[in-house]
Parts: structure tokens; C-alpha cells; sequence
């Protein structure tokens, strides 16, 4: 993305000397592409490194003594349903945007989700997961998706409507299960093959790239 055309968010401003930390809100976290440090209005004076002690040679100057960018590095996908080719898929993960974060991923972000809800680290017991899809409307090529998430029986966070292609996930026979990761994508001549190979993982998703332990099954 062009920063230069879709324009630029503030994340963090403040005045005089800054030495904490930035934590930059949910709604921006990797969705940036670039980071510009704006600095305006010195207040700090030396005298020029070339001329020090020279009378007249003081120049205000910005002072920058470290920047370090802390990024999580991404959690999983824990259950959905995928095309055949794994090019679509809707599937709940865990920590992938950020820490303790339940959320529903999507090829594209086009049916994307982030869970209004606290952080989740309740490991402890075991937990039952439900996800239902409800078609509440359509219009032209698109439908609208009624998306109720459930966890023991207690609906986790809002329902939320969203719009997708009328037809995705939805054709008779042509989606299955996935487990342990948003989508099992590999290339298209090898579809029907199982397990999908890594060599054969569509790039553009940049989905699980470590050695995988597939089930023998489907």
C-alpha cells in the first residue's frame, strides 16, 4: 500500500523527551506497511560538531538515541472449513494479531474478524468451540453472513454480519475441514492430493511454513 495515497494514521504523539515505549492500538497492528517518525520543533541546542566552541555555531538539533519496533510474531489457526484448494477459507485462530486474541481469518481479510473480547488464556480446562453461519440476506452476487461464535455453550463476543460472494464456501463438495492452521493452500494442479506438499504452498496466503504433521485423514 502506498502511504503516499491512502494517507497516513497517527499512532503515538507527545512532546519533549520520549523514552517509553509506543504499544500502537489493535485497529492499526499489522495493518501498516510503513512507519514514519515525524520530529518538529527542537528544543535540545549544541554548537556544531565541526566548529565546537565556536561563537555563533549553535544549531537546535532532534537527538534520536534508539528506536527498536517490537512486533508479535502471530499465533495459529485452530478449526475452520477451506475450499478444496485452500485459496478460500474462514477459520477461528488463536493469537494471531495479537497475544491471547481470538479471531476469524480469512483469504484476503475478506470475511476477517477481530473478536471484541479480553484476552483468553484460560488453558486449564477443556473448552468446546462452535461457530454458526447464517445467510440473513443477498443482493446481486453477494450475501450477507450472519456469524455466531460460541464457546461452552456462551456466545463469545457480538454476532456480526459481514458480506461475502454468494457462492464462497458454499458449493456442494467443494470445501472440507482444517485443523491446526488458517488454510492448507497449496497449488491448484495439486488440489486433490493429500497431504498438500510444502513445495506446493500458494505463496500469496504465506500460510504455515514450518515441517507439518498432517493427519491421515481427512
Amino acid at each position: 500500500v502506498d502511504p503516499d495515497t491512502y494517507g497516513w494514521t497517527t499512532a503515538s504523539e507527545g512532546t519533549g523527551e520520549f523514552k517509553s515505549t509506543v504499544t500502537l492500538p489493535t485497529t492499526l497492528q499489522f495493518k501498516a506497511r510503513y512507519l514514519k517518525l515525524l520530529m518538529q520543533k527542537p528544543v535540545t541546542s549544541i554548537y556544531n560538531p565541526d566548529t565546537p566552541g565556536e561563537p555563533g555555531t549553535i544549531v537546535t538539533v532532534f537527538s534520536l538515541s534508539g528506536m527498536v519496533v517490537l512486533t508479535h510474531p502471530g499465533g495459529g489457526g485452530v478449526f475452520g472449513i477451506q475450499s478444496l484448494d485452500g485459496l478460500e477459507y474462514t477459520t477461528l485462530t488463536y493469537g494471531l494479531r495479537q497475544p491471547g486474541q481470538w479471531m476469524l481469518a480469512s483469504e484476503g481479510e475478506i470475511f476477517t474478524w477481530d473478536i471484541d473480547e479480553d484476552e483468553d488464556y484460560d488453558f486449564d480446562t477443556y473448552n468446546h468451540w462452535a461457530i454458526t453461519f447464517q445467510t440473513v440476506g443477498s443482493e446481486g452476487l453477494n450475501r450477507d453472513t450472519k456469524v455466531t461464535i460460541y464457546k461452552n455453550g456462551i456466545t463469545y463476543g457480538a454476532a456480526k454480519t459481514m458480506t461475502q460472494p454468494i457462492d464462497r464456501l458454499s458449493v456442494p463438495n467443494q470445501t472440507r475441514l482444517v485443523l491446526g492452521v488458517r488454510s492448507s493452500a497449496h497449488d491448484v494442479a495439486n488440489a486433490n492430493a493429500w497431504p498438500p506438499t510444502l513445495s506446493g504452498l500458494d505463496e500469496n496466503l504465506k500460510e504455515y511454513t514450518g515441517a507439518p504433521s498432517w493427519p491421515d485423514d481427512r
